[in-house]
């Protein structure tokens, strides 16, 4: 995947602050919020709207045995598929986005390491590879109709309150 960060710059108009749903300004090293004054990090080509003791968890977790196959997305996601307890039916989100195409900005919800488009952003609680911006899904950063594609593959069924975040969505 191609460094994502010219792209995420010319999103941050589409972002809101997911504590207050202010407009963000954007530096070089981090957003600010221009209502509640919170400071967003800018990190390795992500955008970090969590903060650092919980990404601080996520690098003592990443011993564990999920996260570390997951440095390999391709081999974790084929051993998911061969393995895993999810049943694949009807259209994949890489043919979902190939057979319905938009010109609109789509985001990857609990996206993981993986891949499925270049124009796709991927967002996820945790910084794994390819993750463009590192944020809970129940507190979304996107501001109301600024997306035309969610795409939420094998993260719903993880989620504490799976109807708040589809509402969200």
């Amino acid at each position: 995947k191609k460094n994502n960060m010219k792209q995420i710059e010319n999103i941050i108009s589409q972002l809101q602050c997911p504590s207050c749903q202010g407009s963000l300004l954007d530096f070089s090293d981090h957003i600010l919020c221009d209502a509640c004054k919170k400071e967003y990090t800018k990190k390795d080509g992500k955008i970090f709207f969590i903060d650092n003791a919980f990404s601080e968890k996520f690098s003592a977790s990443s011993r564990d045995i999920k996260n570390f196959f997951k440095r390999w997305p391709n081999f974790y996601y084929w051993i998911a598929f061969i393995f895993g307890p999810a049943m694949y039916s009807g259209l994949s989100p890489k043919k979902f986005l190939e057979r319905y195409p938009t010109k609109n900005n789509v985001f990857n919800m609990g996206s993981g390491p993986r891949v499925i488009h270049s124009d796709c952003f991927n967002m996820d609680l945790f910084p794994y590879k390819n993750v463009d911006i590192v944020a809970d899904i129940l507190h979304m950063p996107l501001k109301n109709k600024s997306v035309s594609r969610v795409i939420c593959d094998t993260v719903v069924e993880h989620l504490p309150m799976p109807d708040a975040v589809l509402k969200e969505c």
